[in-house]
């Protein structure tokens, strides 16, 4: 087993309950003076829970509270929280679950994700408050927008593969989302505060002598709305499709032999080339986007057309930026080995100043 970093001593294995989370509150810091300002990131590495070897962070808010998960090489996912002055905390699951996952936090400190009990994975609010959202089902909940309303997936049997996406009100009342006709599945991956909720389709046709798939990114405007196709389709596996508090929408496709292609909505038609600079994985108000080179696999962020590479934590070989607050505060995941089941928790924060709105 690999020896853990005496920096990971930190971590504290408590149950979190998030109660002291107040309201939306931004970092304390001045707004950049330029728009264009070109600042530096400085990474710092996260602590796992005691005694496990890897993690990784999913999302952070406007108070700097970050959540994702923490693990042993090869045990359970746990779900963490990381408190702004970089605490790994466990988080409270519903039930006997015995792991999990936090997949997002609002600004209001409420965090979604799935938790496990007797190796089934189903969405669930986690920290205060927490409870299964779909009890008896697996899936998993994506996104949380700032009224509480949630977004993600089911499956509709316990033996299906097969994915169905799903809108949970903030009272918990499901939804379920229209597919595209003629697609069999499909999966709501985030939703703004105005209730726009994004995500992916899939269609399968194997009734040929060629077999015929496509991947589509979709919107919908509302629970009820029927889903409309948003950019490229992406014939090898499903799209990148991320959404902004505010309703912006990036898709990245993988189109296999021509490599990715990207667009930035609206009007989600504009092509930011063949190979991007960039593959979005979050983006903020302030049109600050992070994620990852597709040809390096080393985590960026790009704003106002212009795009700078994160400074990589010591040994990384590989990384990727999986959330952004509206301050610019960036956080991901490295990895020191090419092993993919090897990630560990960074945060990216600048050099003092906050993104210009």
């Amino acid at each position: 087993m690999r020896a853990r970093p005496l920096l990971f001593a930190t971590a504290v294995l408590v149950a979190c309950s998030d109660s002291s989370v107040g309201p939306r509150q931004l970092i304390d810091r001045p707004i950049e003076a330029n728009a264009n300002h070109l600042t530096t990131w400085t990474p710092e590495i996260l602590p796992v829970l005691p005694g496990h070897d890897v993690g990784e962070v999913e999302d952070i808010n406007d108070s700097r509270l970050s959540v994702g998960w923490s693990r042993t090489f090869n045990g359970t996912q746990m779900p963490v929280r990381w408190s702004a002055g970089g605490t790994a905390s466990l988080l409270t699951m519903p039930g006997t679950a015995d792991g999990g996952n936090a997949v997002a936090i609002n600004n209001g400190g409420q965090i979604v994700g799935w938790t496990r009990s007797s190796g089934v994975n189903t969405p669930a609010r986690l920290g205060a408050n927490p409870a299964l959202l779909m009890p008896g089902f697996r899936g998993t909940a994506k996104d949380i927008n700032s009224s509480g309303a949630v977004v993600g997936y089911i499956h509709l049997s316990p033996s299906s593969g097969t994915t169905w996406p799903i809108h949970w009100s903030a009272s918990g009342s499901p939804s379920f989302l229209k597919l595209p006709a003629g697609y069999f599945e499909a999966v709501a991956t985030g939703i703004s505060d105005d209730g726009t909720i994004t995500g992916w389709a899939h269609y399968y046709d194997d009734s040929d002598t060629i077999i015929y798939v496509d991947y589509r990114a979709v919107m919908w405007s509302s629970p009820s709305a029927t889903p409309v196709f948003l950019g490229p389709s992406s014939v090898t596996a499903a799209p990148w499709v991320t959404m902004s508090p505010d309703g912006v929408i990036m898709i990245a496709a993988d189109q296999g032999s021509t490599g990715f292609s990207e667009s930035y909505a609206p009007p989600y038609d504009v092509m930011l080339g063949s190979t991007p600079s960039i593959v979005t994985r979050a983006r903020n108000a302030r049109d600050r986007m992070v994620g990852h080179n597709p040809a390096t696999n080393l985590a960026r962020t790009r704003r106002s057309g212009t795009t700078i590479n994160l400074v990589q934590p010591p040994g990384a070989v590989a990384s990727s930026a999986t959330g952004v607050n509206s301050c610019g505060s960036v956080v991901g995941y490295f990895r020191t080995t090419t092993a993919i089941n090897a990630p560990l928790p960074v945060r990216w924060e600048r050099d003092g100043v906050c993104d210009a709105p």
